[in-house]
Order: structure tokens, then sequence, then C-alpha cells
């Protein structure tokens, strides 16, 4: 079966149901005595957001899931809004008795947090991809590793670079659940490419529009500057028509998300570190799942990293590819 895109206004009024059979695991009653599919437990998969370009990834990896397993039904279920405050909204219409698991990609954890609590306390089992929910609330995490990605970037730039090169890094502050341990990790290698000079280190709070403007002002002030280097693909967020990034400029980040294919052709992008999402939506469904049925959670797996991948412009045919694989849109 084929699930569809649903909204916080059609939540109350039914969900599309995903299911699909496989051989009944050792132990398990036989198939005729199974439940009905209204009697099964009901697991809400939940977008970040409505245009998020994870979200086909994520869920065609759990429909594939599912194709091995039917004992529960899987609600896929859309934000309204591009905002954090629409997927809190969301879970709080999450009115289904029989709910018993929930996969989330977090928008924005201080949004959701008190939701998450919430569910977490009526016997919900939470399983955070991509942003980690806190570890109080969820059973286990899929995503990446943080600090990973910040050596990679790191040993990226040194390897774009050569013998010598000047940067200047945009971070998000230490304390930042997820991109302060890419800045510790990113700090750990630069220990190691000493032929890096840090320029400077500017903390734009994860806000794109801070995050273009610091490169805007000081591109023209640093006309020598060897690359720009961000944590996350924030100045990329703040790009318009009216507002691009200076000329010549070189930025190396994060994502492999396909609004930046077209920057790493340019070489805007010289060199980008993404990550193999391809697992990511049928690994949170099935910890999910092993949560609701196990009865001693501690003998659980609680996490799985997606590798990460360095790309230039001659691999993005191949990483293409491999994300249309992905999106379930074939070749």
């Amino acid at each position: 079966m084929r699930g569809w895109k649903l909204s916080v206004g059609g939540l109350l009024l039914g969900m599309h149901i995903l299911g699909c059979g496989k051989d009944v695991p050792s132990g398990a009653p036989p198939a005729a005595s199974q439940p009905g599919i209204a009697d099964r437990p009901v697991i809400a998969f939940v977008a970040a957001a409505p245009n998020d370009p994870l979200w086909p990834v994520l869920k065609t990896s759990a429909e594939l899931h599912l194709q091995q397993w039917d004992a529960f039904e899987v609600r896929f279920l859309v934000p309204e809004k591009d905002e954090p405050q629409s997927q809190a909204d969301l879970l709080a219409a999450l009115s289904e008795p029989r709910l018993r698991g929930l996969c989330i990609h977090i928008r924005d954890a201080a949004a959701v947090q008190k939701q998450l609590e919430r569910l977490q306390q009526s016997g919900v089992s939470i399983v955070s991809m991509i942003q980690p929910a806190p570890t109080n609330c969820r059973v286990a995490h899929v995503g990446l590793d943080e600090s990973a990605i910040g050596r990679a970037l790191a040993d990226a730039t040194a390897d774009l670079l050569g013998k010598h090169g000047t940067i200047m890094l945009i971070h998000a502050g230490s304390d930042h659940p997820a991109f302060g341990l890419r800045l510790m990790g990113m700090r750990e290698r630069l220990r190691i490419h000493r032929q890096l000079e840090a320029l400077a280190l500017i903390d734009c709070q994860a806000d794109p529009q801070v995050a273009l403007a610091a490169i805007q002002d000081r591109s023209q002030r640093y006309p020598r500057l060897s690359a720009w280097v961000a944590l996350d693909d924030w100045p990329l967020r703040g790009l318009t028509s009216d507002n691009p990034l200076p000329p010549n400029t070189r930025l190396i980040t994060f994502g492999g998300l396909p609004h930046q294919w077209p920057l790493l052709r340019s070489g805007v992008l010289p060199v980008l570190v993404a990550a193999d999402y391809g697992q990511l939506g049928g690994k949170a469904l099935q910890f999910c799942e092993n949560a609701i049925r196990n009865t001693n959670p501690q003998r659980l797996p609680d996490h799985y990293i997606a590798p990460l991948r360095t790309l230039r412009p001659e691999d993005l045919d191949a990483y293409e590819r491999d994300w249309r694989t992905w999106a379930g849109q074939g070749q």
C-alpha cells in the first residue's frame, strides 16, 4: 500500500495505514490468530516540515521495512507549516488510544520537548531521527555522528587547500546539543592540520541570515581568504536572488541535500561532507517496533549512525543515483 502526506487538520479524521506482511517470527502466534489491523499498535512516523528534503528518503526507507513486518500500523504525518510550532501542534493532536510508538525527525527540540515528555510518560516509545530527542524521552536514535562531521569537514578542508590555507569558520556555539559536537570535532582536527589558519570563528547561533551576512561582510575585507567552512549549510538557507553569496566565494559545509548539488557542480561548494541517509527511516521503525515488543529494553540497540561521504563534483552523479534510490525515485 502507499502512504500520503497528512496535515494536523486531517489527523483526527483518520490517517492512511501502512502494513506489509512478512514471515511470522519464531514464538509468535500463527498468522490466522494475529490481531486484525484495527487492533494493532500504532506508530506515528513524523516529518520535520512540509518541504523537508529528507522526508522522501526517511519515508521510503520506512516503507521498505514495512514490507517485512505487518504487526503494526504506521501513520506517516507531516506538519502543516515549516515552523517548529507546527510540529508541536501535530504531536499535541495525537489522540489515538492505540498509539505505542513515535519516530520523529525533530524540527526544533525545544519546541517539541513538552509534547515528547507527555507522550513518553503515556507509554509511547520514541525514536528520534537526525536531531536527537532528550535522552530521558527516547528509547533510540538514528542519525549522524556530529563530532565525526566536524572532523570530516576539517579533513576535507585540509585536503582541498593543501600545504597552507586561511579559513573562517561558522558555527553555532559550543553549547548547542548537536552543532557543539561538530565544533568540538572540528577543533580537534584543526590541531592536527596546522597548515590551516583559522582567521575567525563566527557564532551564527544557527541563524541563516546571520551566517550569510558574515560571509558577505568579511569576504570583502579578506579577499585572499582561501575558503569559508560552515558546520551546517546555514549560509545557503539565507540565499535569495537579491541576497547572493559574494563572487568567488568557496564554501565547505555539510549536507549532501538536493539544493546543494548545483553549487557543488559549479564549484561554489568545492567539496561537501554528506551522509548515506538511505537506511535511517527503516532503522528508526525497527528500533521502535523492538521497543514496543520487548520487555527488557536495556538489551536493545539504541542507535544507528549513518556513514559519512566526502563529495567533490566528480562524485555527484553517483551520489544523485543513490539519492534517487533512497527516495524511491528509481534510477
